[in-house]
């Protein structure tokens, strides 16, 4: 019938033909395979590309031994860790704890350097700054203008300027007792707090003053006079380096060929040089390194969402190697697991894309 729901065509099974019957308006696309000899429907279910990315995956998960993997990561320890490294055996020794220099580690980046000069010379500024201040810090301790009944406001306020000073009896009558209050808690006193006012002023000046004029100096000569030293000290890859940038995002042609195409303008630009060099390997390697605008977090991601991809394939592969039918349905579970977290990461691929296009 024209009109029914389901169409029908004929197809051999077992050698005898048979009417199979196929939904018209069915929402999975079907396709028919052998499977022990016999033909049946399988569901396309637009996960193939899934499968195929999850097979691969699965290929090339290796398995390690665990001692292995400790031994491995006690070396990736040591490489990134303050050591020196062995050139003779390969081996990696720490640093002594109090024989090494805030110049050797340099080799970290001029950074760590600067790192450990600020501590130091800020530690002391504030040294400084704290001499200056006990003065003030002694006056105000021993007036008498702040009386809280709370022991805590009591105490931090007799810290403050504004128990600097005494009256008799702990209370100033008039405003003329106010200005010409005692500089200590003693009567009757020889000493004025209008007498040394101007010297605690100029105690608190030089404070600010010194952190102040500290910073101008770290930032506008310390800091270049440290990274020439570093630089001169150690040998890095920016000695041998330039970077460029504002490049173009794309080439309207042979886009794929960027790295080529700057590697051929420098080998030109050295060629046309006072003193020409002529060396198809002068420029070891060229790196382009895309503004992803705030995308490295959404890469982060990516990657965590690959280990786990192969975590979970891992595990599949170790149940379903055992065969009984408990440990295939947990490597059924881990698989579904695998292909969710792709879907995962096709998602965020088109998030990159949109952000770096």
């Amino acid at each position: 019938p024209m009109a029914a729901p389901q169409a029908a065509e004929v197809q051999a099974v077992d050698g005898v033909l048979r009417a199979i019957a196929r939904p018209m308006a069915a929402p999975q696309a079907a396709e028919v395979q052998a499977v022990d000899g016999v033909l049946v429907d399988m569901p396309d279910d637009g996960k193939d590309e899934d499968r195929e990315h999850l097979a691969q995956m699965g290929a090339n998960v290796e398995k390690k031994d665990f001692r292995d993997l400790i031994r491995l990561a006690k070396r990736h320890m040591a490489m990134t860790a303050c050591t020196i490294h062995d050139q003779a055996n390969d081996t990696y020794r720490w640093r002594p704890l109090f024989r090494t220099t805030v110049r050797d580690l340099g080799v970290y980046g001029v950074g760590v350097t600067l790192y450990f000069h600020f501590v130091l010379q800020m530690g002391l500024v504030f040294l400084l700054c704290a001499f200056f201040a006990i003065p003030n810090v002694y006056f105000n301790r021993v007036g008498n203008m702040v009386d809280s009944g709370n022991v805590l406001s009591n105490f931090l306020g007799k810290l403050s300027i504004a128990n600097i000073g005494a009256c008799q009896g702990g209370y100033c009558e008039t405003d003329a007792d106010v200005a010409d209050r005692c500089l200590l808690n003693v009567f009757p006193c020889e000493t004025k707090l209008r007498d040394v006012t101007q010297w605690l002023g100029l105690a608190d000046a030089i404070g600010i003053l010194a952190v102040m004029l500290w910073s101008v100096l770290f930032h506008r000569w310390w800091m270049p006079r440290m990274v020439a030293i570093n630089g001169a000290a150690n040998l890095t890859a920016a000695d041998f380096s330039i970077e460029i940038p504002l490049l173009p995002r794309s080439l309207q042609e042979g886009h794929e060929q960027y790295e080529a195409k700057m590697r051929e303008h420098f080998l030109d630009v050295l060629k046309r040089m006072k003193e020409p060099v002529d060396d198809p390997n002068a420029i070891v390697d060229v790196a382009l390194v895309r503004e992803y605008d705030g995308a490295v977090s959404k890469f982060m991601q990516k990657g965590d969402i690959l280990m786990d991809q192969q975590t979970h394939m891992f595990i599949s592969q170790s149940f379903g190697a055992k065969g009984d039918a408990k440990s295939q349905k947990r490597a059924d579970k881990e698989h579904k697991a695998a292909m969710k977290k792709y879907d995962r990461q096709k998602k965020l691929e088109i998030s990159l894309r949109k952000q770096a296009t």
